[in-house]
């Protein structure tokens, strides 16, 4: 998932059911109890809408994450996946993760130098250094994770609370 940044709920909700591996009916029936709901539900059929539990539940079926990240934008925040951590972290592997930072914030500059040379940022220029800012974000979260998970101390629960 690339660009986790939706400007509509529903859009997001959309692209969610759409990750699903299996046909619409079976992602109905794992998140609303029958084939019918979720069509109902998206579209709005005597009322009816996915309640949040729903919503969670269509996360973890398909896989997706946009309707998270687009309720986070929506209040002003941000979505980042965290990584998957596994055990054999190593110095080597936590300095590729900083460099990455670093490229990624090189990027996030030029970009920014590049929106603003005519003296404004249009909506796209603004999307898209969003979606930048996004990435280096997670790159951020990331490197911070290894390094707790490499350095932290197991005494005081800091490498414990910060890796999951």
């Amino acid at each position: 998932m690339d660009n986790l940044i939706f400007l509509d709920l529903d859009e997001a909700i959309r692209a969610d059911v759409a990750r699903f591996g299996g046909t619409r009916d079976e992602l109905s029936r794992r998140v609303c109890g029958s084939a019918q709901a979720l069509r109902h539900k998206l579209a709005g059929f005597k009322g009816q809408f996915l309640r949040p539990d729903e919503l969670i539940d269509l996360m973890l079926h398909s896989g997706g994450r946009y309707t998270v990240a687009s309720m986070a934008a929506a209040v002003g925040g941000v979505f980042l996946m965290l990584p998957e951590i596994h055990a054999d972290i190593d110095r080597a592997e936590l300095e590729q993760k900083m460099a990455a930072v670093a490229v990624r914030l090189g990027a996030l500059f030029a970009q920014m130098t590049q929106a603003t040379a005519d003296g404004q940022i249009d909506a796209g220029e603004r999307l898209a250094l969003d979606a930048r800012a996004h990435d280096l974000q997670a790159a951020v979260q990331e490197w911070l994770l290894l390094s707790y998970r490499l350095y932290g101390v197991a005494d005081d629960g800091c490498a414990e609370k910060n890796a999951v």
